[in-house]
């Protein structure tokens, strides 16, 4: 009957039932005292940090598997690719003759095997939500809470993947774009965030950092120990940022451009960018904000990529001169220091 009764309970009735447990327990209700309270404490700070430690170690495993599968994805899309003069336009889509290849059965294995990997890190926030509001199940801890869409928003990006290479042989409304179902898989880009969370000092110490008084009014998420980080650590958090988004934002690009070479109508009017090196000078003027024009979409399809680049350029770009302005400020004891010296000068004079 308890345990129904604290079903029943709204969220914020059970945390409210905990508080006023934690106030008995620090009152001396329970016979104990202010040293039960604290042994209590304690012991839910560290289930908390071997909880923590358990994800970190998930969290990277998962992160390594999906950076892999994008490796895999890239390796799929060049073997699809052969070169030489013979070819028209100088490059040919074995795809659109070869019916099977290796990859059509590597990729989607690995893909499941990263569910299976994300299905098991949710298993653990289950846990951790069911203790935290009473709840009579895991999947009770996983549909009734926000935890619901996070994993289904995981589980669309993990399930993403190239279409087989028969599919690529089938004319239809569309199949253009279709082709392209790979380059998706550069959303798991997301888990080096989550890497970078896991491994934040601020994010580690959370636990730590309540249990010694400070009022952490919201959970201690990903913006927060990007703030934290970019304050601690500029160089090494715009560095990850810049290079992931240049990698990915590159490939992209040069993916696009040479489908459009293949498929270019006009041999006296080629595509710009025709080479990995010449995607990564456009990918960089764009995240610059510097524009040359020389390099430039010839199709509808790179213009996408492009503006969300445009986006993420302007956001790093002032992410990038806030953390100049912060170096070059003045503390209040340079400030002091620099005073003390100008009055000395004047003095002089």
């Amino acid at each position: 009957a308890a345990e129904l009764g604290a079903v029943a309970l709204s969220p914020t009735s059970v945390a409210s039932k905990r508080k006023k447990d934690l106030e008995k327990a620090r009152m001396g209700i329970d016979g104990h005292g202010i040293v039960a309270a604290t042994q209590m404490s304690m012991t839910a700070m560290k289930a908390d940090i071997d909880t923590d430690s358990q994800l970190r170690r998930k969290n990277v495993v998962f992160g390594v598997w999906s950076i892999m599968c994008i490796a895999l994805m890239i390796v799929d899309e060049e073997s699809r690719w052969v070169y030489g003069p013979q070819y028209e336009h100088g490059l040919q889509n074995q795809a659109d003759v070869v019916d099977f290849s290796w990859f059509d059965i590597i990729i989607p294995v690995c893909n499941l095997v990263g569910v299976v990997m994300l299905c098991d890190i949710y298993y653990v926030f289950a846990k951790v939500k069911q203790d935290r509001w009473l709840l009579p199940s895991r999947w009770a801890a996983l549909w009734q809470t926000s935890l619901r869409w996070g994993f289904l928003a995981e589980l669309a990006i993990a399930l993403l993947q190239p279409l087989p290479w028969k599919v690529y042989q089938v004319k239809f409304a569309g199949d253009s774009w279709i082709r392209f179902l790979g380059l998706l898989m550069f959303f798991r880009c997301y888990t080096v965030g989550r890497i970078f969370r896991d491994f934040s000092s601020v994010y580690r110490h959370r636990h730590q950092a309540k249990q010694a008084g400070f009022d952490l009014e919201k959970s201690v998420n990903f913006m927060v120990t990007l703030r934290a980080e970019l304050k601690g650590h500029p160089g090494r958090s715009l560095g990850t940022m810049i290079v992931v988004i240049l990698v990915a934002f590159s490939y992209i690009m040069f993916v696009l451009e040479r489908e459009a070479r293949y498929e270019n109508k006009e041999p006296d009017n080629p595509p710009k960018i025709s080479t990995p090196n010449e995607a990564l000078w456009f990918v960089v003027a764009t995240l610059t904000t510097a524009g040359y024009g020389d390099m430039f979409p010839s199709t509808s399809k790179g213009y996408y990529p492009a503006i969300a680049e445009g986006i993420v350029g302007m956001v790093v770009t002032s992410l990038l001169v806030a953390v100049v302005i912060e170096k070059l400020t003045m503390t209040e004891s340079e400030r002091k220091l620099y005073e003390w010296v100008e009055n000395q000068r004047q003095r002089r004079l």
